[in-house]
């Protein structure tokens, strides 16, 4: 889906659920490389890309489709997702990470960021590896999650949110 589309969309309130996801992204375009194994209840699960970089580089790595990353103990790592958003302009999205991830101590640095309406990207994030010891992410791995939000800007349905 491109932006301008968005209008098309039935507002609703709240956390966008599994079966409105799946639509946005059948029907829309939502999420450009979109996996449906992805799509949880109420979010979808962001995967590691091709490109990442480790901090004290200069140069950007590649990582083909059975390589891993090490992030060593205290370390850092910027990825790039396999994903790219395509959010209209009615819907923003939160990212969150992923729990078995942090139970491996491995920290999303940019939880909670605000992906904004009209987004068209790839997402970056950095992950820090708070554990003592190096940890592994490969690719197409699951590391964040994003949770979609209808925003108010748009009227919303009688009786619907915004009301009042």
């Amino acid at each position: 889906m491109r932006a301008t589309e968005a209008s098309q969309v039935t507002q609703q309130c709240g956390v966008l659920r599994h079966s409105e996801i799946k639509r946005l992204l059948e029907a829309q375009g939502l999420i450009e490389n979109a996996d449906p194994q992805c799509i949880q209840p109420a979010s979808y699960d962001v995967r590691v890309g091709k490109l990442y970089w480790l901090p004290g580089g200069k140069e950007i790595h590649t990582l083909d489709e059975r390589g891993i990353i090490e992030v060593p103990p205290q370390g850092v790592v910027m990825i790039q997702s396999v994903e790219r958003f395509h959010l209209p302009p009615n819907i923003v999205g939160h990212t969150g990470p992923r729990r078995h991830l942090a139970l491996r101590l491995m920290e999303l640095r940019d939880s909670g960021a605000q992906i904004d309406p009209g987004y068209e990207a790839h997402l970056f994030s950095v992950l820090r590896n708070a554990s003592a010891d190096v940890q592994h992410l490969g690719y197409s791995q699951p590391y964040a999650t994003v949770e979609f939000k209808y925003t108010t800007s748009a009227k919303p349905k009688e009786g619907g949110c915004g009301k009042g």
